[in-house]
């Protein structure tokens, strides 16, 4: 596993005192997709037409799009924030999920 495939870990006292979130060890991920439980993918906070306010590195949610791919009404995904290149910055990764 290559430092990209591992989620962020969460160091902002805030996101740590008050943003619910499963613990990271419960997701794999490589570069397309995340696997998980679907009773982890429950604990996940929904942001699907949005982004949370003021996202730090380490945050996860889902996010469910409403299409048909595949005869499935609906793709799951996780979203999670990670350092971006410029210091101060921060990039929102996907990952399309597939439950174990």
């Amino acid at each position: 596993m290559s430092k990209s495939d591992e989620l962020p870990i969460a160091t902002d006292r805030l996101v740590l005192k008050y943003w619910q979130q499963p613990d990271q060890t419960q997701i794999t991920i490589d570069s397309v997709h995340a696997v998980m439980s679907r009773e982890t993918f429950g604990l996940l906070k929904e942001y699907s037409c949005s982004v949370p306010t003021d996202p730090k590195i380490g945050m996860m949610w889902k996010c469910i799009l409403p299409y048909v791919d595949n005869g499935e009404p609906k793709t799951n995904w996780l979203r999670f924030v990670g350092p971006a290149q410029k210091e101060g910055f921060i990039t929102i990764h996907s990952r399309e999920v597939l439950f174990l």
